[in-house]
C-alpha cells in the first residue's frame, strides 16, 4: 500500500499526506514557516482509508480543500494593497550607468607532464 499525498501551490508549498501513526494512516498538513525557518505540521485527525485499504474519495477531497485553505491563509498579502495610481506626477531621474565591481581572483593551473 503506497502512502497518499497531494501538494498545493509552490511558494508557499502546502502538502497534505498520510502518515502511519499508532496503527492508523492519519492525514497531516505540512508547510514551511519562514519565521521559525522549519517545517510545520498539523494533524487533520482523520484517516483516509477504509479498513480494507481503499481510499475514501470524499475524505481525500476534504483533505485537499484543507490544504488549499492553508495555502490561501499563508499566501494572503501582509500589508495594505499597493495602488499604482498616486496623486500628482513624479519624474524619474535616469541613473548614470556604473561599471560593475571587479574582484581580483588568483587562478592556479596545474599542467600535466607530456
Amino acid at each position: 500500500m503506497s502512502i497518499w499525498k497531494h501538494q498545493v501551490g509552490s511558494r508557499p508549498k502546502v502538502t497534505v499526506f498520510e502518515r502511519f501513526v499508532r496503527g492508523k494512516h492519519v492525514l497531516y498538513l505540512r508547510w514551511w514557516d519562514p519565521e521559525k525557518k522549519n517545517w510545520r505540521h498539523k494533524s487533520l485527525s482523520r484517516g483516509l482509508r477504509t479498513g480494507s485499504g481503499r481510499i475514501v474519495e470524499t475524505t481525500a477531497k476534504w483533505a485537499i480543500d484543507q490544504a488549499q485553505a492553508k495555502y490561501d491563509e499563508l499566501s494572503e498579502p501582509i500589508g495594505p494593497p499597493v495602488t499604482t495610481e498616486s496623486p500628482g506626477t513624479t519624474e524619474l531621474q535616469p541613473e548614470t550607468p556604473s561599471l560593475p565591481q571587479t574582484k581580483r581572483v588568483r587562478v592556479h593551473v596545474r599542467r600535466r607532464a607530456p
